[in-house]
């Protein structure tokens, strides 16, 4: 039997407000290495830097932000990724394929 190695998707880099595109890496499940899960962007040393900088820069105004503010923001995030709960479990290499009892464990690692 053939194994389908064709990578599922490529994530990008995001960085500064910039996707960062470049060679790219296969991820592999590990309970299947036959299994590619996707691509991901190979960052540089250089994108490592720019990234660190740009947190750097971004920490005043967010460490400015009043703790309810922060916090409404994060609920937001996480209405987010709740709303596409489906579409980001479907991605998460697992050794069971993903059932029910599966996106439960996976849904409260998410809340943990």
């Amino acid at each position: 039997m053939a194994v389908d190695t064709t990578p599922r998707t490529t994530t990008w880099t995001f960085v500064d407000g910039e996707w960062i595109s470049g060679p790219t890496f296969e991820n592999r499940n590990p309970a299947n290495t036959d299994e590619v899960v996707g691509l991901f962007v190979k960052g540089s040393a250089s994108d490592i830097l720019w990234a660190a900088d740009a947190a750097a820069k971004a920490l005043p105004q967010w460490s400015g932000l009043p703790a309810p503010a922060r916090g409404n923001l994060l609920f937001k995030v996480a209405e987010i990724l709740d709303r596409k709960f489906d579409q980001i479990a479907a991605r998460v290499p697992d050794i069971k394929p993903l059932h029910a009892g599966n996106r439960t464990r996976i849904r409260n690692d998410l809340n943990a």
